[in-house]
């Protein structure tokens, strides 16, 4: 659902795998994309961080299938308290962003929002959400033949559920209702 949907949320328990999931995500839309954008952000950098530590801890390092093929596809990778970026082979990146007024001036294709209940929905709207102003410019769009295939941005949003008070309550009953008449959001 996250590679056909726009717009995705995904609400689960605490323990459900939400980041490794995302970053699995990530990690294959990047190689099967060329030049995918994607900015990762959360309440604390270290959180946005946990998803690029699974891909160079757990993806590369841990499981002896196919992480060989995924140290190819990665041409450099830090993940610091300062940077943190993952840059692929195609020329896709991910990287990390903060969610705050200091984050402002990034651009992608795909933003990513862990644990967005902490985030503040008027940061969300007004910094976070103007990442998205251009979608992925392959190659093959030069050709006039294929230039009707532009892609629309994505928003993805993992959180652990939380109380009704909560805004996203709110949001997951809106998505909900478009996501019956709009197959291309989904919340989970």
């Amino acid at each position: 659902m996250m590679m056909c949907s726009n717009f995705f949320m995904y609400l689960a328990a605490r323990g459900q795998g939400k980041t490794f999931l995302t970053a699995l995500f990530c990690v294959v839309r990047c190689i099967l994309f060329p030049k995918t954008k994607i900015c990762v952000a959360s309440a604390t950098r270290s959180q946005a961080n946990e998803v690029l530590l699974k891909i160079t801890d757990d993806f590369m390092k841990n499981y002896g299938w196919g992480s060989e093929n995924l140290r190819r596809e990665i041409t450099y990778a830090s993940v610091g308290a300062n940077k943190a970026v993952i840059e692929f082979a195609n020329g896709s990146w991910i990287k990390v962003v903060t969610a705050s007024d200091s984050g402002r001036g990034s651009r992608a294709n795909i933003l990513l929002i862990d644990e967005f209940r902490m985030v503040d929905l008027d940061t969300i709207n007004t910094v976070l959400r103007r990442f998205l102003t251009a979608p992925r410019q392959p190659n093959y769009l030069n050709n006039p033949k294929y230039a009707h295939l532009l892609e629309r941005n994505k928003e993805l949003y993992m959180s652990s559920a939380w109380l009704k008070i909560n805004f996203i309550f709110t949001l997951q009953q809106c998505q909900s209702h478009v996501g019956r008449q709009h197959p291309r959001h989904c919340c989970v």
